[in-house]
């Protein structure tokens, strides 16, 4: 189990490829690598405690808004 779950961790699935088989999804990359690598922690680390995987209930976070534009000026 440990090399399966260290071959997932080194390959780096997308949030889309993860949500496939395990029906739960993760906003980014990051937030899914995050949570695998405190699984393993747990499993063969320090980790005391089990990591939950996050709620699909969650609302994604809100997009950075966009620079403001300054229509008046001209390209150059």
């Amino acid at each position: 189990m440990r090399k399966a779950l260290d071959f997932v961790i080194a390959r780096r699935p997308t949030p889309q490829e993860w949500f496939d088989p395990t029906s739960t999804w993760f906003f980014d990359h990051q937030e899914l690598d995050e949570y695998l690598r405190a699984f393993h922690d747990y499993l063969f680390g320090d980790r005391p405690e089990p990591i939950h995987p996050p709620d699909n209930e969650r609302l994604p976070p809100e997009p950075d808004p966009a620079p403001p534009t300054n229509h008046n000026e001209r390209a150059r």
